[in-house]
């Protein structure tokens, strides 16, 4: 970025706007957001154009270009890249660098400008930029928990695997990067780690750096936790190695954080969060804020004190409602289920009375909405788990148990195997006996063998109540 910044004070016209661009890509992808979006915005301006600078300005065009590409549909005519003018090809470029950098930290602003590129490239672009186009919808909707069943979907998919495949080994990796992406925005992350070795496989350029970022965070999810850690610690030697902020300041208040944790570090895990969040932009709350802020109430929780994280999720409640962050699919129902087992948290440890009624009424209410989120396969276990979590601490033990029985079958066919091995171990302390006890051995085992030190805070974190078989009077 700095040698491109350094150059463009010797070009002139054209050249210079096109080496601006490249400094301001440089700029967001290493995680100088501030430096970078202003860069951006001038390339822009020289073009004329403008990005929204607003959150609020941004959804509303957001909202406007969706019924422009609604209205006139996703036809396009075929144009070889001689036939783009100069300018044109700068206005699609400047966009979707844009975009790319702002995606993985103001996902509304990304969209905004996202979606203008997919209209002006369907309009004006080449087969490349027609194909990046229809790939970022793929992932808009992916994020914004559209079906992708519908027959516009499928037709649209059917249109870009085409244009994908006409583009050679670049339009390919691509494709089944993004592709990745989307799987992972709906939970599907067996899908999404497939998908990324595909492109890994098809094709290594630089930017698989994005990719490999959910790649890792997958490997949580699937429960692959010392895959996670291997790849997590490359990832991020490689991250520091370009300067790339913005992917090493998402792992380390993430898997990082989570690395420590099973290592049962909770001090390492926080000096992680603590140590990111130092380097990274103060302005706004961006996705990095939301891992900070979640991580670190996954900390308070695991360490005893699930009231210090609840207390921390109400503060930061108003900044992260105002980002509108939670109108992404997978932030909103990892939101959810996160926040809901903090509250139930708080409950069990918490006197009988109103506050207790409050927060699982909280947690129950959570439940409701993740049940809705139809386009997530992940949010079902998410609902049961919390639902058991709330019958359980409410008393009614033969609820629960159904419940949580039930929370272990979703998990496994939603390959959360970690959450999984969390729902045995805590049924088995419900039950106790000799099923129950085969049960938390079951779930002990499975945790220690991915390198989880202590099995039993992990459970309590993914799924809190209270679960001791001497306090539960479990029915024949």
């Amino acid at each position: 970025a700095d040698v491109y910044r350094e150059a463009a004070q010797g070009a002139s016209g054209r050249e210079r706007i096109e080496i601006e661009r490249a400094a301001g890509e440089n700029l967001l992808m290493c995680g100088r957001i501030d430096e970078g979006s202003a860069a951006l915005r001038n390339v822009l301006a020289e073009v004329g154009m403008r990005a929204p600078r607003t959150t609020f300005g941004a959804l509303f065009w957001l909202i406007v270009y969706r019924i422009g590409l609604s209205l006139l549909g996703l036809r396009f005519r075929q144009r070889a890249p001689e036939d783009v003018t100069p300018k044109d090809r700068l206005q699609l470029d400047a966009l979707f660098a844009f975009q790319i950098g702002m995606n993985h930290v103001d996902f509304i602003l990304g969209a905004s400008v996202g979606v203008r590129f997919t209209f002006l490239a369907l309009r004006k672009g080449d087969a490349l930029h027609v194909l990046h186009g229809l790939v970022l919808e793929v992932g808009r909707a992916a994020a914004t928990g559209e079906s992708d069943r519908t027959p516009k979907a499928v037709a649209a998919m059917a249109q870009t695997v085409q244009l994908a495949s006409a583009a050679g080994p670049q339009g390919e990796t691509f494709w089944q990067r993004e592709l990745g992406i989307a799987h992972y925005l709906r939970g599907r992350f067996a899908s999404a780690i497939a998908a990324f070795d595909m492109a890994r496989s098809t094709h290594r350029t630089p930017a698989d750096l994005g990719a490999r970022l959910h790649a890792v965070w997958a490997l949580f999810f699937t429960g692959r936790l010392r895959d996670e850690g291997i790849q997590a610690r490359r990832l991020l030697r490689a991250s520091e190695d370009r300067g790339d902020l913005v992917t090493s300041v998402s792992l380390r208040v993430s898997s990082m954080a989570d690395m420590s944790l099973v290592a049962d570090d909770p001090n390492g895990a926080r000096r992680s969060l603590v140590e990111a969040m130092a380097l990274w932009t103060q302005h706004g709350f961006h996705l990095q804020h939301w891992l900070a802020l979640f991580w670190e109430a996954r900390i308070d929780h695991y360490v005893g004190a699930p009231e210090k994280a609840w207390q921390r999720l109400e503060r930061h409640e108003a900044p992260l409602k105002r980002s509108l962050l939670l109108e992404i699919l997978n932030v909103r129902v990892i939101s959810g289920y996160m926040g809901g087992c903090c509250a139930v948290g708080a409950a069990a440890i918490g006197r009988e009375g109103k506050r207790r009624r409050a927060l699982l009424a909280e947690a129950r209410r959570r439940a409701r909405r993740l049940d809705r989120e139809l386009e997530d396969a992940t949010a079902p276990t998410y609902a049961a788990i919390l639902d058991a979590s709330v019958a359980c601490i409410e008393g009614r033990h033969g609820i629960a148990k159904a419940r949580l029985e039930n929370a272990v079958r979703l998990a496994e066919a939603a390959d959360l195997k970690l959450h999984a091995a969390a729902a045995r171990y805590q049924l088995g302390r419900l039950l106790g006996g000799d099923s129950g006890r085969a049960l938390l051995a079951e779930g002990e085992r499975w945790m220690r063998s991915e390198g989880i030190r202590a099995p039993e805070r992990w459970a309590e974190v993914l799924v809190p109540g209270r679960w001791n078989a001497e306090d539960c009077a479990i029915p024949p």
